[in-house]
């Protein structure tokens, strides 16, 4: 996994430093950004990275806002009879494997995410957290529907 240096980001505002992080990851002409509803602060970005789709989101420039990444891994329902122990996976795996980020369950998909407040980021953890959610998920992605089933989300 490689990340950006700190002085390839240096860019000024942390939307800045979030744009050059998908513009060196994002696979050509598949980024898109939208400004998130209901407010003139928040934005969006979602780009693929190998086989996944990547969401970005700060929820504004201020220490109290939040830079958010998640990946869909998986959609549910995978099958019945390895349930629970793709979640026993999951859960071992959040222990040893997946550094800052965590699967979670977001509506019918399992996802990859991490979230962390923008007091005192610097660009490099910005480049650290896009980048481990999207390397890791497309790791564990095809893995994941190959041994206990489910759709690609």
């Amino acid at each position: 996994m490689e990340t950006l240096s700190e002085s390839q980001l240096h860019l000024g505002s942390h939307r800045e430093e979030t744009e050059a992080v998908i513009s060196q990851l994002a696979v050509e002409g598949s980024a898109r950004f939208a400004q998130l509803p209901d407010s003139d602060k928040g934005m969006m970005w979602i780009f693929k990275y190998g086989t996944v789709k990547v969401f970005v989101v700060l929820s504004g420039e201020t220490d109290d806002d939040t830079l958010t990444v998640w990946s869909p891994v998986v959609k549910l329902p995978v099958n019945a009879d390895k349930e629970a122990a793709l979640f026993k996976y999951l859960l071992k795996s959040n222990w040893l494997e997946t550094w800052e980020s965590r699967f979670a369950l977001r509506e019918d998909e399992i996802v990859l995410h991490t979230v962390r407040t923008l007091d005192s980021i610097d660009p490099a953890e910005i480049s650290r957290a896009i980048t481990i959610i999207a390397s890791l998920a497309d790791e564990y992605d095809e893995e994941i529907l190959q041994e206990y089933g489910g759709t690609a989300p």
